[in-house]
Order: structure tokens, then sequence, then C-alpha cells
């Protein structure tokens, strides 16, 4: 942006801080799944952290569909330890959600959302077990991820629980965040919990 802006002296632009860089080195080695959208536009595909394994027939038609991704940056894509797409509705036109797909498949590979790739990477678990149908291709029954099994709807989707919104489920990002460290209130709201 700032190469952009008139009288910026190139010198000055060189010395500033590169904060891509600076987040992919500070998410090395850390619990940090990175979510990405859908798009229309473009080839990418996001890299996959988890291995993914069948059990039945194989279920890869099942899901919804992903022409592309929305690209990440390179070294925020290498240094994640998840990556998992954000998509509730793809290709349906209503704003009504009852169901969030757990994985979107481009027909030859699946991609697991960003819930999944959360529990998965707070267990230290490696790899998806799913579920298809005993006699019948494109049909996913279950996923295992760790100690979970999750039934799903026969395209990989998760049943929604919907409830009354609570102001006690939520917790500010600036109180996680904050410069003088996580308050005894902010850390009993958190703890063993995905955040």
């Amino acid at each position: 942006v700032l190469r952009d802006v008139p009288g910026i002296d190139p010198a000055l632009l060189d010395r500033l801080p590169d904060n891509d860089e600076i987040f992919a080195g500070s998410i090395a080695g850390k619990p940090v799944i990175l979510g990405y959208g859908i798009s229309n536009e473009g080839n990418y595909r996001p890299q996959i952290k988890a291995g993914i394994a069948f059990m039945g027939e194989s279920p890869i038609a099942a899901p919804p569909p992903i022409k592309a991704a929305t690209p990440l940056r390179p070294q925020l894509e290498a240094n994640s330890a998840g990556i998992g797409h954000i998509s509730l509705n793809p290709g349906r036109s209503t704003a009504v959600v009852r169901t969030a797909p757990l994985f979107l498949t481009d027909g030859e590979q699946l991609y697991p959302d960003l819930a999944l790739e959360a529990i998965r990477v707070a267990q230290g678990a490696s790899t998806y077990l799913i579920a298809g149908a005993p006699d019948r291709q494109g049909i996913m029954t279950s996923v295992k991820i760790g100690d979970f099994v999750i039934p799903v709807t026969s395209a990989g989707e998760l049943w929604l629980y919907v409830s009354p919104d609570r102001a006690e489920r939520y917790v500010s990002a600036k109180d996680v965040l904050a410069p003088g460290g996580v308050s005894s209130e902010t850390r009993a709201a958190i703890e063993g919990s995905i955040v």
C-alpha cells in the first residue's frame, strides 16, 4: 500500500519489516490453523496437512465441490499446523444454514474445514478416517479424528445444533491477546478450549 503513496522514499520501504514474515515466524511450530475461502477464479488449492484414509467405498465425490481457494501467503501456509476452509453454504442460494460441510472436494482430493483441523491439531492427530458406504461410492457416513467420531450426512456435512445466543460463550480477542497477559477470568473462560 505504501508503495502507491506519492513521496514515500523507496529506501524507507526497503527497510520496513515484512509483516507476513514476522507472522509466519511467530506461528512456526505452534498449533495455529489458518482458514481460507472458496473462489470461482484461479486454480489454487491449499496444502493438506493431514492424512486422509477411507473405510468402505470411496466418498471422494460426496462433499460439495471446490473449484479454487483464496490463496494463502506461502510462508504462512508452510508454517501453519493446519489449514481449513471456512465456507458454510458452497453452491447453495439460501442464507439459512442447518449443516456445515466438513470437507470440500475437487474430485481428487478432500479439503477439511477449519473446525476439523482445529480438533485434529488440538489432539495431535495426523489422519482423518472417513467411513464411506459399504456398497456405494460418493457417500460419507462418519469422520474419525483422534478420539472423536462424528456422524455426518451422506455429503459429509455436520448437522448443526442451534440454540439462543448467549454472551457467556464469547471471549474478546483483546482479552486473549492483552499486552499484560491473560487475566485470571479470561484464563478460566478459555482453559481447556480450542481458541
